[in-house]
């Protein structure tokens, strides 16, 4: 003999608010290790300021180390070399990042090192640690 185990609308509710509240501690987890202080509007590229450009992959674990010591180095630096260039993040999925990706020909979590006018001075895979940032950022920052 089977028997047969029927919810009543109390273990129901329970059982949606469980899943309601798991999707809600994701969300907040996404949000809480997402980067940040990065500029998004990549149309600032070549407009007069050199930018060092992250292409974030929210999928790649390297993405948030590497996000994690591009924000190191720049929190360490003064303030005239951190207004003399642009932070930078081409996010994966973002029609602008997909465009931005085709253009200079890079991949996720590459990092690019533009001039002022927008042209590539270098490409470099991650992880790249604080010194080689720091070096990338010198290259441009030095040579104004």
């Amino acid at each position: 003999m089977t028997e047969t185990h029927t919810k009543t609308p109390a273990q129901k509710a329970l059982k949606l608010l469980l899943i309601l509240a798991g999707i809600g501690l994701v969300v907040a987890a996404l949000f809480a290790f997402a980067p940040k202080g990065f500029d998004l509007d990549l149309k600032q590229v070549g407009q007069g300021k050199p930018a060092l450009v992250f292409i974030y992959d929210a999928n790649l674990g390297v993405s948030s180390q590497q996000a994690a010591i591009i924000n190191q180095v720049r929190d360490a630096l003064d303030a005239k070399t951190k207004n003399s260039m642009h932070f930078l993040m081409a996010k994966i999925g973002r029609p602008d990042a997909k465009t931005f990706m085709e253009k200079y020909t890079v991949r996720a979590a590459d990092l690019v090192l533009l001039d002022k006018s927008g042209n590539v001075i270098k490409v470099t895979r991650s992880l790249v640690d604080a010194k080689g940032v720091t070096a990338m950022i010198n290259e441009v920052v030095l040579t104004k």
